[in-house]
């Protein structure tokens, strides 16, 4: 089973800077554990967490370390991508990481939908203005 293989903390948002910023690195290994593939966010990582759907905060704690810890990865993935395939892959990795750590597969289920549904409109947006 995958796993977050490192994580401490992260700086929440200040009068000066609305972003949360990652304190140490945050490292999640895909697919299974002893798959060999690690993907590592780098500290000081900065996201605001602008996707997350609103009936998900209204039944969700937004401070629930495992909501930080799959934003995290999913905001850097979604950064470094460059293609509808590379979008798609950080959904999945993204999905698989929200039932790592024993969510509610509804909730599961609510965010995948979302941002392949919302990531995907953002990237035909860009592509073809």
């Amino acid at each position: 089973m995958s796993q977050f293989t490192s994580f401490s903390s992260v700086r929440i948002p200040t009068k000066e800077s609305n972003l949360f910023t990652l304190l140490d690195d945050l490292t999640y290994e895909v697919g299974y554990e002893w798959s060999g593939e690690f993907i590592t966010v780098h500290d000081w990582f900065q996201t605001n967490f602008a996707s997350t759907p609103l009936i998900v905060k209204a039944f969700w704690n937004a401070w629930d370390y495992r909501w930080i810890l799959w934003s995290v990865l999913h905001d850097y993935l979604f950064s470094k991508s460059k293609t509808l395939y590379d979008f798609q892959r950080a959904n999945d990795i993204f999905y698989e990481a929200i039932q790592v750590t024993w969510t509610p597969r509804w909730i599961a289920i609510i965010f995948y939908l979302w941002v392949s549904v919302w990531k995907y409109y953002h990237y035909m947006k860009k592509r073809f203005v």
